[in-house]
């Protein structure tokens, strides 16, 4: 087998590191095997495969600037499209390049009418597909998902690839339950059995959320739990693929009554798998809320309280800080901490009213037993009223607000200071 052929196959097998390593070599050879041009090309796949969209448009200028006529090869075309729309969906927020998917269209477009023989033309379509996707045009995504299933293409796994995305469309854009799962289906049997059984595991996670997301929480948790069996027993899955599972299986979870112990223990396993961030993380804002709510759930109110103000901790700008801060007054609460449950409360009234945000009756209901539970009855009376003011008339609870109501308005009228 030649150089360039080991080198491509060391790419086909997912051996990136190795396929670098024989790719410097090359390059550090006096006489070369394989034109240099066609090394740096090979040496960008590489790149684009581990996440490095910016190295990889590197080695294609170098590459270009050997030999301008590469600029004609579908290969090297197909490389540098991949490359500005990983570059794209790899961008930190705010700082998206919307220049790096307007390139990739274009290419992605020249290449369907420039070169239908393509080898790979299947792939070509699929990607452009994906970018539709992106651009909120469902409909012309679909149509290129189902060009790429009727195209060549060196990926193996190229229909699986399509349905799965075919079915997450229906569901998210269409709102088609069904069909949606019907097209995962599809996928599953598609999927090649050579192929990395990580793929999958996200393809059972789709399912678990799609399901969730529809309510059937039985068959989401089964979903989810089959996931989470899979990539265990994958010998050498990547701590990433394990991380995401675990989080997206504690999302499907944490929807279903009596799983709380199970989200517990998978939240735990997934801070063990993840290093600890420095700063703002919202995937560990997130993480911690659902513990929190579980650990509250379970009675465990004192680690529940931790759980939420480090969930505010990880996303000082959290959107529903309000309701956290609620969540975290009904623990301190339950835990007889009365005081610091008044603590919250005022201070989500406070984020409320600084974001003119709406404030649910139940703030103001528990409100109103903190200030009680203090012996702060006129200010438990002003409270019960609001909660009154926002509940609506048919909710069984205004029978409770309006029973302690009258509690504090008696004890208030008995109290020595108020009364």
């Amino acid at each position: 087998m030649s150089a360039l052929s080991t080198i491509r196959a060391l790419l086909d097998q997912g051996q990136v590191k190795k396929a670098e390593i024989a790719i410097a070599k090359e390059l550090r050879a006096d006489s070369h095997g394989i034109a240099p041009h066609d090394l740096l090309t090979l040496r960008a796949r590489a790149k684009l495969y581990t996440s490095r969209p910016e190295g990889a448009i590197d080695d294609l200028t170098r590459a270009r600037a050997l030999d301008p006529t590469i600029a004609q090869d579908p290969e090297w075309l197909e490389v540098l499209a991949d490359s500005h729309l990983s570059r794209f969906e790899l961008s930190a927020v705010g700082l998206v390049e919307r220049v790096d998917i307007q390139q990739a269209e274009t290419l992605y477009r020249s290449l369907l009418v420039d070169y239908p023989d393509y080898r790979n033309i299947g792939w070509i379509a699929y990607q452009l597909g994906r970018l539709l996707a992106i651009k909120n045009l469902p409909d012309d995504a679909m149509a290129m998902f189902k060009q790429a299933q009727l195209s060549r293409s060196v990926v193996d796994a190229l229909p699986a690839y399509c349905l799965e995305r075919m079915g997450y469309i229906e569901f998210y854009e269409y709102r088609h339950i069904q069909r949606a799962l019907d097209y995962l289906d599809l996928a599953f049997r598609a999927y090649p059995t050579h192929e990395d059984r990580g793929w999958l595991v996200q393809l059972y996670l789709l399912r678990g959320r799609i399901l969730r997301d529809s309510h059937r929480l039985a068959e989401a948790t089964e979903a989810a739990e089959t996931a989470l069996k899979m990539s265990a027993s994958i010998r050498k899955a990547s701590r990433s693929l394990q991380r995401e599972t675990l989080f997206t299986a504690c999302e499907i979870l944490s929807r279903s009554a009596g799983g709380e112990k199970r989200v517990v223990e998978l939240v735990e396993q997934f801070f063990e798998l993840s290093r600890r961030p420095q700063g703002i993380d919202v995937t560990w804002s997130r993480a911690y809320e659902m513990l929190a709510d579980a650990l509250a759930s379970l009675g465990r109110y004192e680690r529940a309280v931790d759980a939420y103000l480090a969930a505010l901790q990880y996303n000082p700008y959290h959107p529903w800080e309000v309701s956290i801060l609620y969540r975290t007054a009904a623990a301190y609460y339950q835990h007889g901490d009365y005081q610091r449950a008044l603590n919250a409360l005022v201070h989500g009234l406070d984020v409320a009213r600084a974001e003119n945000q709406a404030v649910d009756f139940r703030h103001y209901d528990l409100l109103g037993n903190a200030h009680y539970a203090l012996g702060n009855y006129p200010e438990a009376v002003a409270a019960y009223d609001q909660a009154l003011q926002l509940v609506p008339r048919s909710d069984a609870i205004v029978d409770k607000i309006l029973h302690y109501r009258a509690f504090a308005l008696e004890k208030g009228s008995h109290n020595p200071v108020t009364g």
